[in-house]
């Protein structure tokens, strides 16, 4: 199975079609082959596994959980457009996300535990963004993403962590979550 460990895109407070309508005809007029990801597949990776076989699920379940109980719920600020790999050739078009101390924290014990369980991750600075859109073609997006800059979107409430499997085929991913751990209620 091909896993990656995130957090779901379902408690966002903002309609993400509705706030971006005006990239959506800003792309069409220049004619670019594109897709916007289906809204209830977005999500901010914490680690992408790979492919796992079945018999390593169990401990990654029982990891995940262990995590979520050490962890309070807590929101993030969405702001900003911006691609991959980089404005000038973009082919992934991204909401950045706020890199709080709650979040990192989150995501590098994620990644140590997995780590801890024999599974080698990608050696990459952690990022955070939420890809809203694909490009089929590489293509130079400034004057199509430089409205959104500064541009804050919205928050999104983390009260989870969840386990999903990536299918590929088609024009996008299909995800699937294979389990959920609801993280500690934040103390009031």
């Amino acid at each position: 199975m091909r896993l990656f460990v995130a957090i779901s895109g379902e408690n966002l407070d903002f309609d993400p079609v509705e706030k971006l309508k005006k990239l959506k005809t800003n792309l069409s007029k220049k004619e670019l082959e594109f897709k916007f990801v289906p809204q209830h597949n977005l999500h901010i990776t914490l680690n992408f596994l790979g492919e796992i076989s079945e018999d390593k699920i169990t401990s990654i379940q029982e990891e995940l959980a262990s995590l979520a109980e050490n962890h309070e719920g807590f929101d993030l600020k969405l702001s900003d457009l911006d691609a991959f790999p980089d404005i000038q050739k973009g082919r992934v078009i991204w909401i950045g996300v706020q890199n709080s101390i709650k979040l990192r924290s989150l995501q590098a014990e994620c990644e140590e535990r997995i780590k801890n369980l024999g599974i080698e991750l990608e050696d990459r600075e952690y990022r955070p963004h939420m890809t809203v859109a694909r490009i089929r073609s590489p293509r130079n997006l400034k004057d199509v993403l430089s409205p959104y800059q500064g541009h804050r979107f919205g928050v999104l409430g983390v009260n989870s962590v969840v386990l999903y499997e990536s299918k590929l085929g088609g024009a996008f991913p299909v995800y699937s979550k294979v389990c959920e751990f609801a993280l500690k209620e934040p103390a009031r």
